[in-house]
């Protein structure tokens, strides 16, 4: 986990190439589903996420 935003955005910006109107999601720490019931993402999951306004992100999960 990245603990501040712009070491966040740093982190992405050496991987991917961002662009105006980007977002950038943190999730939760690792392990964090054991207090949910034990429910934990797997690959293949979608996560979908929703901002106020016209867009509405979805994600595909990865191994």
């Amino acid at each position: 986990m990245v603990p501040d935003f712009p070491r966040l955005v740093a982190h992405s910006r050496e991987r991917v190439r961002l662009q105006p109107g980007d977002l950038v999601l943190e999730g939760p720490r690792p392990g964090n589903g054991a207090h949910h019931g034990g429910r934990f993402l797997s690959a293949g999951d979608v996560v979908d996420s929703s901002i106020t306004g016209p867009a509405r992100p979805v994600s595909a999960t990865a191994a």
